[in-house]
């Protein structure tokens, strides 16, 4: 069937099933419809490619990112994976990925079945985009959770030495008074206590302030002079 809708072009089928607009001068075919053809469509085609390029950006940073992981996890070194997990989790590729992929789905949506068929690359590209945000946002959760984990342990084990420790503990720096269970002086902010285990604590110093004993030489009295002569200070006669 054929439309004549426009001096130039003629509305019709392109076999595929999607509407399309003869040119009858050149010969060529478009799926926008020549009587709403306004001048921002230049606009939307830069904003699309600019939108694609960061994404297409995103995505090598975050591939190379996932790669990492995977290969970590098949050699099962937890110290590697923990890295791995760390670079995802503050790496800022992930939310630039995440924030691109939303606006590359809102310009690429079609809005009338006038619109031409987006590119199947364009839409492939998404899909991975879009599952690749799935896999980064997994690791992050992982990470999440481990460090809530770990910090609700450390927050265990403060409260138990803070209950246990009643002595009084002095700064060995500044010579105030502190608490057991502090990794860093309230007053002078120097480091007092080594925490090397959630179980276990190194004390640097818990002693009040003494002045150090004096050393063995310095107790010493002094040498005596030696004994005058007999003879100094007298004038006697042979």
């Amino acid at each position: 069937v054929f439309l004549l809708l426009y001096p130039s072009h003629i509305h019709q089928d392109d076999g595929i099933g999607f509407p399309c607009f003869y040119n009858m001068e050149t010969g060529a075919i478009v799926y926008e419809d020549p009587r709403f053809i306004y001048e921002v469509d230049d606009d939307l085609a830069a904003q699309r490619r600019y939108v694609m390029q960061e994404l297409r950006i995103a995505v090598y940073f975050c591939q190379d990112l996932w790669e990492k992981y995977t290969q970590a996890v098949a050699l099962g070194d937890k110290r590697t994976i923990a890295t791995a997990e760390l670079n995802i989790r503050n790496s800022p590729k992930t939310t630039h990925l995440s924030s691109f992929l939303i606006r590359a789905r809102v310009l690429y949506k079609q809005t009338s079945v006038v619109d031409k068929p987006v590119d199947k690359v364009v839409l492939e590209e998404l899909d991975y985009a879009h599952w690749l945000v799935e896999q980064m946002a997994s690791v992050k959760d992982v990470v999440e959770q481990k460090l809530v984990v770990r910090r609700d342990h450390k927050r265990e084990v403060v409260d138990a030495l803070t209950v246990q420790s009643g002595m009084q503990v002095w700064c060995p720096h500044c010579k105030r008074e502190t608490k057991r269970h502090l990794e860093f002086c309230p007053t002078c902010g120097k480091p007092q206590v080594l925490f090397d285990t959630l179980s276990m604590i190194e004390e640097r110093s818990a002693r009040s302030p003494k002045s150090p004993p004096r050393s063995p030489m310095s107790q010493k009295s002094p040498p005596k002079s030696p004994p005058k002569s007999g003879r100094s200070g007298k004038s006697g006669k042979l």
